[in-house]
């Protein structure tokens, strides 16, 4: 019998969207800051959204945010039975990985309020998208 939840990526789609949005994520965490300002500088939606999140919270590092909501929510997505506990624990894995690395990237280091940030996008991200995956299946009531 088929499932009559209604899946908003269907086969390998979500599994390529997730590899690539993994590898941006860690890619633009771990770039030194002076190709960063460069990206910035070259690329106008980069530097606007650059923009717009430090006036949002100025003297916060909001891209660590941005980055792993996106990367939750395209785990929750990729995910056929979701496994939140598991999830989640990876994707502080991840973040804590990302940031244990950026001590080995020239001009880069790791922080505390980095790693929150890390953590924190990843649940945002993640419960994001399981809320509207409820919200949006289909009523099970019988009438």
């Amino acid at each position: 019998m088929p499932s009559s939840s209604p899946r908003a990526f269907t086969g390998r789609t979500p599994l390529a969207f997730l590899a690539l949005t993994s590898t941006l994520v860690v890619t633009l965490l771990l770039v030194p800051y002076a190709a960063l300002e460069t990206l910035r500088a070259r690329v106008p939606l980069i530097g606007l959204t650059s923009t717009w999140l430090d006036a949002l919270a100025p003297g916060v590092d909001m891209e660590h945010l941005v980055a792993f909501a996106l990367l939750g929510a395209l785990v929750r997505l990729a995910q056929v039975r979701p496994r939140p506990v598991l999830s989640l624990l990876f994707l502080a894995a991840c973040g804590a990985a990302t940031e244990l690395a950026q001590a080995l990237v020239p001009t880069r280091s790791p922080t505390a309020d980095d790693l929150l940030l890390n953590v924190a996008g990843s649940v945002l991200g993640y419960a994001c998208v399981a809320l509207l995956t409820v919200a949006l299946r289909p009523s099970q009531r019988r009438t």
